[in-house]
């Protein structure tokens, strides 16, 4: 190689370096190595191949006119396919002695293509990122090996660039999900209510958080015009942002139904037959749905697969689970789900909410949270306000999870029934009364077993509750 020449062909490195410093937005990248590489290697023409691993495809960006148009091809087809495939240059005096070589592009455009020079264009570790092919040499006949050795210090630079400018593109693809998941959970959040109603005779409190940015768990509550209150928890399968949308549907649809519906049964029914249209076949949802009537302080529900909540009956120092009514919803089309036994509360007495976050949550160990330490915590704040009560079955959950991530959302909902004030009641009114006090307050816990049982409840054993 002549003096002269290597000084030129290291000036027009050192330009093409400062080029591809300056810029990081892929598609104008491409556009300057292209437009560098035709000046740097003086030929007629330049093309960028890059390597589309996950298809195995090249692709590149072509001019017609003003108008841009992206070409694929299979790795394998033509002298850029086959370089990429073999990974070896290719320096072609006569393109059209090469049986690679497809002159359509030629006779399309009315351009003759003579010599052929073609590299590839690795990363550090030797992957593959792209090909460069440059056509007809401009102050010669062919392409020699000054002009491959330039090429191959070229395409060092380039591959440079191209990394470079895939790490930003990535970064910046990260943080834009990042902001985009931030705003989907801040919506996500202004579906739940911003605090628990005032319900006479009760205390409510609720807490609910995402494992993920986003997730499926759901609490609401839907207060009607007679007084009554609809309490709602559920879960959708998996996590982020897709359960997150199922929850949001969920949601419309049972606020919709609602309006027109209010028997537990019923409502599930409609709103399962709503989200088996709606929803694709992998997704379901346990949801509890029940409504609370503060004036004979009575509790109707119906469950759709969903973990059972503990009731405590602080008199007694024990606790019942209501059980589940049905499958999943989602799953099964015009499924019904009978409503449970009606529940009476009595003073002290607190229903416990949750999704299986809670029951399910796992330490180090492996081991299950389970309903042994729930039923504990029921236990020791039997005396607390049921906000003081969400707080220490939440810190309680994080305690035993321990160092170890969640592996699903947490909510819990707590229904503390509070002393009913003393009025005047007729005389079918007072026997009423009696009757109900001595069919719920019986002190025996064999009777009191038995009676949940007679009513499809369960008494959780002596080491659970």
């Amino acid at each position: 190689m002549n003096t002269e020449r290597q000084i030129r062909n290291l000036n027009a490195l050192l330009e093409l370096s400062k080029s591809l410093a300056s810029e990081v937005q892929v598609d104008n990248l491409l556009q300057v190595i292209v437009h560098k590489t035709t000046e740097v290697m003086e030929a007629d023409r330049s093309s960028l191949f890059i390597f589309d691993e996950v298809r195995n495809e090249l692709w590149s960006k072509i001019a017609e006119g003003v108008e841009l148009k992206e070409i694929r091809f299979p790795v394998g087809v033509g002298i850029a396919g086959d370089v990429a495939k073999t990974r070896k240059g290719a320096n072609i005096p006569d393109a059209y002695e090469d049986s690679r070589f497809n002159p359509t592009w030629d006779r399309k455009t009315g351009y003759r293509t003579r010599s052929v020079l073609c590299l590839p264009i690795t990363s550090t570790d030797g992957k593959l990122i792209a090909v460069v092919q440059v056509l007809n040499k401009k102050t010669g006949p062919v392409f020699d090996e000054q002009d491959e050795n330039l090429l191959a210090a070229l395409g060092a630079h380039v591959a440079v660039a191209l990394e470079r400018a895939r790490l930003i593109a990535a970064y910046v693809e990260k943080q834009r999900l990042e902001e985009t998941l931030k705003l989907a959970q801040k919506i996500q959040l202004s579906l739940l209510p911003r605090r628990s109603p005032d319900v006479k005779y009760f205390d409510l409190a609720a807490w609910s958080i995402p494992c993920d940015e986003t997730g499926g768990d759901y609490y609401d509550y839907i207060e009607m015009p007679d007084g009554r209150l609809g309490i709602v928890i559920g879960d959708v399968s998996g996590h982020g942002l897709g359960a997150a949308m199922f929850m949001a549907t969920a949601r419309a649809s049972l606020r919709s139904i609602l309006m027109n519906l209010t028997e537990p049964a019923k409502v599930l029914h409609q709103l399962n037959n709503r989200l088996v249209a709606d929803m694709h076949e992998e997704a379901f949802m346990t949801l509890f749905f029940g409504i609370l009537e503060p004036s004979t302080r009575t509790f109707r529900y119906t469950s759709a697969g969903h973990e059972s909540p503990i009731l405590y009956r602080d008199h007694e120092d024990r606790c019942e689970q209501l059980e589940s009514t049905g499958l999943p919803l989602g799953m099964i089309d015009d499924m019904e789900f009978p409503e449970g036994p009606t529940t009476l509360f009595n003073e002290g007495d607190i229903l416990l909410l949750t999704t299986d976050g809670v029951f399910e949550a796992m330490n180090e160990q492996e081991e299950q949270l389970g309903h042994a330490r729930m039923v504990q915590v029921l236990r020791e704040c039997r005396g607390q306000p049921a906000e003081a009560i969400t707080q220490e079955m939440r810190r309680r959950t994080y305690e035993f999870i321990g160092s170890a991530h969640p592996r699903d959302d947490i909510s819990i909902v707590t229904i503390k029934a509070l002393r009913t004030p003393p009025r005047e009641a007729g005389p079918e009114e007072t026997l009423e009364l009696l009757e109900i006090e001595e069919a719920v307050n019986a002190p025996a816990a064999e009777h009191a077993a038995g009676e949940a049982a007679g009513q499809g409840l369960k008494v959780l054993p002596a080491e659970e509750s």
